[in-house]
């Protein structure tokens, strides 16, 4: 595929057509530009969402407004106004569930990661942390790995939510 597709923290979300020779952005009028984390929908290729809010070393001062969502392929996003809350402004990673369709995480400055299971028109938290939450990463296996600022590896059953375990073996548990 020629295509790639981009969330540029100070910049918004771009799209390039050859293999990023060339880039064009998809909305420079967009309510804010600054995009943290995209991702696409293994279940649907049309489908993205996107995370906002530089959570720190915000030179640019560029606050977040929650997700915003695409059903186009990513050509145009429209602002989901409903996620614009304390919890959701400073998004650091956004990840669609390889498993479950209509399942994204989210993961905060705030703390918490923050599940919504009918394509962002709702949230729960599933893991509370007053740590920053940097980085989500779904497994094929139904597993969502996150990485807590300063606590390590968590790894959550997407299924139970209740086996939450700190990953050790060959794993960083601190300074991370």
């Amino acid at each position: 595929n020629d295509r790639y597709i981009c969330a540029a923290i100070s910049g918004g979300i771009w799209i390039s057509e050859d293999r990023g020779a060339t880039w064009n952005i998809v909305d420079e009028h967009a309510p804010t530009l600054s995009a943290t984390s995209i991702t696409q929908s293994p279940f649907n290729k049309d489908l993205f969402y996107y995370g906002t809010g530089e959570p720190m070393g915000n030179s640019a001062d560029l606050g977040g407004l929650g997700l915003f969502r695409s059903t186009d392929g990513a050509a145009s996003f429209e602002h989901l106004e409903h996620t614009v809350t304390t919890a959701l402004t400073g998004i650091w990673s956004v990840e669609h569930s390889l498993t479950k369709d209509s399942t994204i995480y989210v993961g905060t400055n705030a703390g918490g990661l923050w599940r919504s299971t009918d394509g962002a028109e709702s949230f729960e938290e599933i893991y509370s942390t007053s740590n920053r939450i940097h980085e989500v990463q779904a497994l094929e296996n139904g597993e969502i790995i996150i990485s807590v600022e300063e606590l390590g590896l968590f790894r959550i059953d997407e299924t139970t939510l209740e086996s939450t375990s700190l990953l050790s073996e060959g794993w960083p548990t601190n300074d991370v």
